[in-house]
């Protein structure tokens, strides 16, 4: 029975005693171990040394723990009033006294440390073994955790060569959308000058019309001019600048009685500005009438 005992005992030791040991040496230095039993209960104590402050592991764990004469005091931290007290009575016998707002014991206590010793020494080669094979496998993993580590940084590398693509590309397509912008603006300007272009051709040939017409009009002009000069409008002419000479009455009656009373309608503007204010006869409406007089002749 005190051998299963020792065994978990044992198995409560922290893994770090085994795993910061280099060499074959006592594993249960700092390490008191003890095994309480009364009528109403029995518990497992282990009292670990860490850094001249002692902590209970297995039963009470996270008690505080304070060292006295012949012994330890224990506190529970989360209730006021729980006590216990581990105390050497005399040699090789311990005693476990608790009291409690609830109940009070007192359990008799066997110091298993030299017989955990014994047992930490009979399995320390297999301890030891199975820590080199976790050095190992902790080397494997820390290997395999550079390279992991440094695929990590490649992949960041990638990462980052993408984002600085990605970035390029943006701006291109920035510039690719301004360039398209541009063309547009450039397309609405030849539209709107190729409209200008039909206006003013549209003008143009308007005006060629107009000088055509003009022309037709000269043409007429220089054939009634050889007329006159040549005798054939002479009489016309003299016959239009006596009616400007004439007094209003006069000139309407000469007007009546003339080719002049069945004048076409182009002719009437012209023909009122004679009748009425002669003065504004102007050389156009002479020319015309003058051309219309020799026709009706």
């Amino acid at each position: 029975m005190r051998l299963i005992q020792a065994f978990l005992l044992l198995a409560l030791l922290p893994v770090k005693l085994f795993a910061q040991t280099e060499t074959p040496v006592n594993l249960t230095e700092g390490v008191l171990a003890f095994t309480c039993v009364s009528e109403k209960q029995e518990m497992t104590l282990v009292l670990l040394d860490e850094q001249s402050e002692w902590r209970l592991i297995g039963a009470l764990e996270g008690f505080k723990v304070t060292e006295i004469n012949n012994g330890f005091r224990f506190e529970e931290q989360e209730r006021v009033g729980w006590l216990a007290y581990l105390q050497q009575d005399r040699e090789d016998v311990w005693s476990l006294r608790y009291l409690s707002d609830q109940q009070s014991d007192s359990l008799a206590c066997v110091n298993e440390s030299d017989l955990i010793g014994q047992l930490s020494k009979a399995i320390a080669s297999k301890v030891f073994e199975n820590g080199e094979l976790l050095s190992e496998r902790n080397a494997t993993l820390e290997q395999e955790l550079q390279i992991a580590e440094n695929v990590l940084v490649g992949e960041q590398s990638k990462a980052s060569r993408l984002e600085q693509d990605l970035e390029r590309n943006v701006n291109h397509r920035l510039e690719l959308q301004a360039a398209r912008n541009e063309l547009a603006e450039e397309r609405r300007t030849v539209s709107m000058l190729r409209e200008e272009l039909a206006r003013l051709g549209g003008d143009l040939a308007n005006t060629q019309t107009m000088l055509s017409e003009r022309a037709s009009e000269d043409q007429k002009l220089l054939e009634l001019r050889r007329q006159v000069e040549a005798g054939e409008g002479g009489a016309i002419d003299v016959f239009l600048s006596e009616l400007v000479e004439m007094d209003p009455l006069d000139r309407w009656k000469a007007m009546r009685d003339s080719p002049l009373n069945s004048a076409p309608s182009s002719l009437l503007t012209c023909l009122s500005t004679l009748r009425i204010n002669p003065d504004r006869f102007s050389d156009e409406c002479r020319t015309e009438t003058v051309e219309y007089l020799l026709n009706a002749e």
